[in-house]
């Protein structure tokens, strides 16, 4: 029997989507429970408001909490919850890496463990009290081939294995014998005719049964001939979501034991569960034992003889088999994996989140991205580092559109670093939200830092940054709008088809897909047109009314298709249905020729094309001219060849249809209706840009800062909808609400740069607003049918004031570290200030006065706690260098002359200052760490040699430019005589000296004499190590010590001297302290002398610790509000130079002080300061009129601002622009000001090798002026 034949007989008994329509209707699922937490309910007008201002639970932001990094403890635990909601925070989603090789270390306890369960029913019954949900991640669970928690749970131990189709070919000559070996599992090996490339119809061969022990052996009859086997490959531990069990498994072992340990009320707390980057372990076509027996009940014919056709073309049938393979496979996916998962959550009213692995931009992904990612309650996506992605925003809100779901889950933003600030992130989730997201997810929240050494693509952006304090105000703000844009339904003119069709029928789907984003992308950038990305499933329910594809409370007047040169047929008869309803159909970039009716050439696709656009696709690829064409229903279909142009079909749709927002330049929209009100967000437009809004009524702007809503004059009533002439200059988004209204009055023209108010006064029309200039200013206004003019003469603007002097100055520390989350051990309860970097000299002769503030200190070195001169290095040098004579040399050195360059054949090499510390090993390569990040690893390979490139989870070291030899020397020095044992790391030394002989057995105890014993190690290759010695009478101390290598504070460890020919040194460290200092703390190798701006301090010396360190403390005798520069004098005990005589930050205690404003990271110590501080002055307002406003402009703050005037807050500022109306708040004469500055974790960071540092910009950067802004008043002249 003929394929041909095979396929024609599928389109009499199928030729749509395998599902039933009530399968993926949302209007046909049963309600959730009501009150679930997120989900939008019925909202009247009066209400919408006042629900506006305070919304109901479930809107606000949901942290992505890891709990690794250390054992769960339930006091902990609890800080951190109580943390949580006192911000408002609505639930929490625990994430865990399952896999151990990518946490570096098991969770304690372990997941699902009794202890674990315990822990998860306490602590579920803690949120239930404070009304907060909790719910879990899928990140990693499922992950196939690792040791992961779907494995310990059974359902990834081989029960539900999945299985693909895999393809080998081979072309044959005819009369030619073959033998091929094929691949085990092959399900179907067919000959395929070739007339040059392409399949001769109906001239195909079956050759598996003449397949013998895996083996063909065949003579092809004459002509060119290709062979096609498909065989089934089936990965260890993969799950097939086609099975039946698949889904009902999951629940069984994972979700349900939720609630089995939630009881009772506890159950009440269940929510926000997330499934992260979903991976089945297989792709492609999947297949299973059952697959054959489904696809012919559903489709009518046998897919076996068909199957080579998924990867070669084998003729007019092959989209048509493609088409239908991926509808059955999908469909089965959906029925048995992912619907039953998502009916788990609907039931229970539950947000159930995702972030696939694709986040939309392959729509192949599970087969068909859209249809799988329907079945969750909160379809979404992660958008990492700070960024918005239309994209990924537009195919997940168009989910939720479509399939009526609560809410679009935003992951953000992780990997953006430490420095980021709350400006960062409210920019991109408002650009987020715009494109149609409404849960934030931030990513992180870290249940630990373990002293800052634990990490996962930070930040954490809780309770951590020191701006948490601060941060109230962005969740409020997030929470209002997520609200507001989740209830209603979404407005928009525009549908672009999803193009999954083409990409599975193999027909330039990537062509289709890129046309896809662009197109949509540079419309609504650039000229404000939104859109919804359609799925064929969708557009085969909608109904055509009123010239709309009506669907999901969605009305589209545009339709899309993208490039698709292969469609599914009901979307085509559905273009054509909605065509002949008066819509606008548009093709751009290639003509459909292709649909799962018979393939390719079907008469009717073509007839439907050519009235669609007025020609074929085959008339189109000829050179063809496409004409506009219409119809008496006022429809409109046209093509537009080249897929490269978005601006021509923007005009398109412009000419055709009534747009719902047209604005004058690139303004952003999203336009939600909720009843009788229409709600749209704005981005991007200037002040008193002219847009059209498709809406009417009254005009307000709603502020999501404070939930406020204040009238909009500047509008005018015109056909079909209003023009707004936007109210502010802001970069932040506009949010205008349109109320049915019998009236009012509208401003329609006018010169003021802002309207305040119009109201009648004395029978007349007065207008109040802002002007920039002086001078006569009018206004054009609209009340009720009748136009009045008025105007008004404005004053010259009155100059700013200036608060350009000193500000009181203090600082308010935020580090909480009683978990030890900066510093371990956890002995400070909080971290301030604190001299983390110096500038470093030694001591050149006797008498040095350094200590003067004045002091040229720009030559001197930087050194940092605890880093310090321990090895001489020199090289790369040359690999075939003849290291004979330069060996005899470099082993004899008894110390080391830097100033003294070394020959080596012919060109000079200088020796270089290698330092580390004996904790922390090398500061900028901590060692191999695990994914995104530190994680608690200190690596005891302290040597790095080469060129260090970041490779996955470490550094990799390279060959350099200039060799791979290096040598390290230093002295081993030694209390006595004893003997020692090498300890080398995997890169072992190709040569080592002590007390100038070579050592030549390396394993071998060696001799040390007392005092230094000169050593010189050769290395021939690049990497990372360590060399120490440890005396042999002498046991390892045993003793842990958390972050640190093994080798610290340990008295095995023979030390290091790199400067043995010194009998004792002073080392020379200098700081600016932060204003205000009183006095400080340090811990130093040697004895202590200290000056604050030249003046001795009072310095005292304390106990001392295991490593020999000696706790000092000093005393400013005269504190000073500025800053001052602090020396310091240090007796260096052997062997410790640089930083290394310093061994932990010094803490620095200060009292109120006096600064400039400014960037505080360019002042001293601050650069490593993370935290808050508190700028005061005291500001003379002169009178005012009443109707002035007193608007304060901090300039630009890094990273949040709170503003006190006169003992009352006026605000927090975490955004951009920088600027507060305080006119309530002060008076003339005197005012208090005070401004509380947060920084963020960046400053920090610095000294901590991580890879996700940021900028450490902090402080309030000014300039910071009062502005006294009079109203202008316009009244009425004349009028008519």
């Amino acid at each position: 029997m003929s394929t041909l034949l095979l396929i024609t007989m599928g389109v009499v008994s199928v030729t749509g989507a395998t599902g039933e329509p009530q399968f993926c209707d949302p209007d046909r699922l049963a309600p959730p429970p009501p009150g679930s937490p997120g989900f939008p309910g019925t909202v009247v007008a009066g209400d919408l408001k006042e629900a506006f201002k305070n919304p109901p639970a479930g809107y606000g932001e949901v942290p992505f909490w890891w709990w690794t990094g250390d054992p769960l403890d339930r006091e902990r635990l609890l800080w951190q919850i109580e943390q949580l909601h006192a911000m408002g925070i609505p639930g929490v989603q625990i994430n865990y890496a399952h896999d151990v090789a990518m946490a570096t270390y098991p969770a304690e306890p372990p997941i699902f463990s009794r202890e674990w369960w315990d822990i998860w029913t306490w602590l579920a019954g803690e949120c239930r009290k404070r009304g907060m949900g909790i719910g879990m991640s899928g990140y990693t669970i499922d992950w196939p081939g690792h040791d992961n928690l779907f494995y310990e749970i059974g359902i990834t131990d081989g029960s539900l294995r999945g299985a693909d189709l895999k393809h080998q070919e081979k072309r044959v000559k005819g009369g030619e014998d073959i033998e091929w070996t094929l691949p085990e599992n092959t399900v179907a090996l067919r000959a395929y005719r070739l007339i040059g490339d392409a399949v001769q119809p109906d001239a195909d061969l079956d050759l598996l049964l003449r397949v013998k022990e895996g083996r063909l052996e065949w003579t092809p009859p004459e002509g060119e001939w290709l062979l096609v086997a498909v065989h089934v490959r089936s990965p260890e531990r993969s799950v097939d979501p086609m099975n039946p069990a698949s889904g009902r498994k999951v629940i069984e072992r994972f979700f349900q034991p939720f609630a089995e340990h939630s009881p009772g009320d506890i159950a009440g707390a269940l929510n926000y569960f997330f499934q992260d980057e979903l991976t089945f372990g297989v792709d492609g076509w999947l297949w299973n034992d059952r697959f054959l027996e489904a696809f012919k009940e559903r489709k009518g014919y046998d897919a076996l003889p068909l199957l080579p056709g998924l990867f070669v073309d084998i003729g007019l049938q092959t989209p048509k088999l493609r088409l239908d393979y991926s509808d059955v496979m999908v469909a089965l996916s959906e029925e048995n994996y992912f619907r039953p998962i998502f009916d788990w959550h609907w039931e229970r009213g539950l947000i159930y989140a995702c972030d696939p692995g694709s986040r939309g931009l392959n729509p192949l992904e599970f087969g068909d991205y859209f249809r799988c990612t329907r079945w969750y309650t909160a379809p979404g996506h992660d958008t990492p580092g700070g960024k918005a992605d239309l994209r990924k925003d537009k195919v997940s809100s168009s989910i939720a559109h479509l399939y009526k779901r609560p809410r679009v889950w935003l992951e953000g933003y992780h990997s953006l670093g430490w420095g980021a600030k709350p400006a960062t992130i409210f920019d991109s989730s408002c650009r987020n939200f715009l494109y149609g997201a409404s849960l934030l997810n931030l990513h992180g929240l870290y249940y630990t830092t373990h002293g800052s050494f634990w990490e996962w693509a930070p930040p954490c952006f809780h309770f951590r940054m020191p701006y948490w304090e601060h941060m109230a105000v962005f969740f409020k703000y997030f929470e209002r709008i997520s609200y507001l844009l989740t209830q209603g339904t979404h407005v928009c003119d525009v549908a672009i088809m999803y193009p999954v069709a083409a990409l599975e029928a193999g027909m330039d789907g990537k062509e289709s897909l890129e046309n896809a984003f662009r197109i949509g992308t540079e419309m609504y950038l650039e000229r404000g047109i939104d859109f919804d990305f359609m799925d064929f499933e969708s557009l085969e329910r909608a109904e055509v009314q009123d010239r709309q594809l009506q669907v999901s409370g969605e009305a589209y007047r545009v339709l899309i298709l993208p490039a698709m040169r292969a469609v599914r047929h009901s979307t085509l008869m559905k273009a054509l249905e909605f065509y002949k309803g008066g819509g606008v159909v548009i093709c751009v970039g290639a003509l459909p020729e292709a649909s799962d009716r018979v393939g390719r050439e079907g008469p009717e696709l073509n007839a439907a094309v050519s009235t669609l656009f007025g020609l074929t696709a085959a008339e189109a690829q000829a050179g063809g001219t496409a004409v506009t064409q219409g119809n008496e229903a006022g429809g409109a279909g046209r093509f537009f060849s080249d897929a490269g142009q978005s601006q021509p079909v923007a005009d398109f749709i412009t000419e055709t249809v009534q747009r719902d927002f047209v604005p004058e330049g690139a303004v952003q929209v999203l336009h939600r209706r909720i009843g009788d009100t229409d709600v749209y967000m704005t981005m991007g437009a200037r002040q008193n840009e002219a847009c059209f809004f498709r809406a009417s009524g009254k005009v307000e702007l709603w502020d999501p800062w404070n939930g406020s809503s204040t009238p909009v004059y500047t509008f005018t009533s015109v056909e079909g909808g209003t023009v707004v002439r936007m109210p502010k200059e802001t970069g932040q988004p506009q949010f205008l609400v349109f109320q049915p209204s019998d009236g009012g009055m509208s401003v329609e023209q006018t010169d003021l740069d802002e309207v305040l108010d119009v109201r009648m006064e004395n029978e007349g029309v007065v207008v109040s607003g802002i002007a920039k200039a002086a001078g006569e200013k009018t206004a054009a206004v609209r009340v009720g049918e009748t136009a009045v003019a008025v105007r008004g003469v404005a004053a010259d603007p009155a100059a700013p004031i200036a608060l350009d002097g000193p500000w009181e100055f203090e600082l308010k520390p935020t580090m909480d570290n009683r978990w030890g989350d900066f510093r371990l051990p956890a002995e400070q309860a909080m971290i301030g200030a604190e001299a983390r970097r110096f500038r470093y000299r030694e001591e050149s002769e006797s008498g040095c006065a350094w200590q003067t503030p004045e002091l040229d200190e720009s030559g001197w070195n930087e050194a940092g706690t605890s880093f310090g001169l321990r090895f001489w290095k020199l090289g790369p040098l040359p690999e075939d260098t003849d290291s004979g004579q330069v060996d005899t040399l470099l082993g004899a050195l008894e110390s080391v002359d830097p100033e003294a360059p070394v020959t080596v054949g012919g060109r000079e090499y200088s020796w270089n200052p290698y330092a580390f510390s004996m904790r922390w090993g090398n500061e900028q390569d901590p060692g191999p760490q695990g994914w995104h990040g530190l994680k608690e690893n200190v690596s005891d390979d302290f040597i790095c040699l080469g060129k260090a490139e970041y490779k996955t989870v470490k550094y990799v070291y390279e060959k350099e430019d200039g060799g791979s030899r290096y040598y390290l020397w230093t002295s081993a020095w030694s209390s006595r005589k004893a003997q020692a044992t090498l300890l080398l790391g995997e890169l072992k030394p190709s040569a080592v000296w002590l007390n100038g002989t070579r050592v030549e057995d390396l394993s071998a105890p060696v001799q040390l004499e007392e005092g230094g014993n000169p050593l010189l190690l050769r290395y021939d290759g690049v990497g990372r190590t360590h060399a120490v010695l440890r005396y042999a009478d002498m046991p390892a101390n045993g003793t842990e010590h958390p972050l640190a290598m093994s080798w610290y504070a340990d008295e095995s460890i023979v030390p290091f001297d790199a400067q043995p020919e010194k009998l004792r040194t002073a080392g020379w460290y200098r700081f600016l302290s932060p204003p205000g200092l009183r006095a400080m703390t340090l811990w130093a190798h040697g004895a202590v002398q200290a000056w604050a701006d030249g003046k001795p301090m009072s310095v005292q010396a304390g106990e001392s610790r295991a490593d020999g360190a000696t706790r000092y403390t000093a005393q400013v005798p005269e504190p000073a509000l500025p800053a001052v520069k602090v020396a310091l004098r240090v007796e260096q005990d052997r062997g410790y130079y640089g930083g290394a005589v310093i061994p932990e930050a010094i803490e620095l205690d200060c009292g109120p002080g006096q600064m400039m404003a400014g960037d505080w990271s360019k002042k001293g110590v601050l650069a490593q300061y993370s935290g808050g501080a508190w700028y005061r002055q005291t500001v003379t307002l002169p009178e005012r009129n009443d109707a002035a406003r007193v608007v304060l402009d901090l300039g630009a703050v890094c990273a949040t601002a709170e503003v006190r005037v006169n003992g009352q807050t006026a605000g927090v500022l975490v955004t951009p622009p920088w600027s507060m109306d305080i006119t309530r708040h002060v008076k003339p004469g005197e005012n208090r000001l005070e401004i509380l500055v947060y920084n963020t974790l960046a400053n920090h960071y610095t000294t901590i090798p991580t890879r996700y540092g940021g900028e450490p910009e902090s402080g309030l950067i000014g300039p910071v002026t009062i502005s006294i802004v009079e109203p202008v008043l316009l009244s009425e002249s004349a009028g008519t």
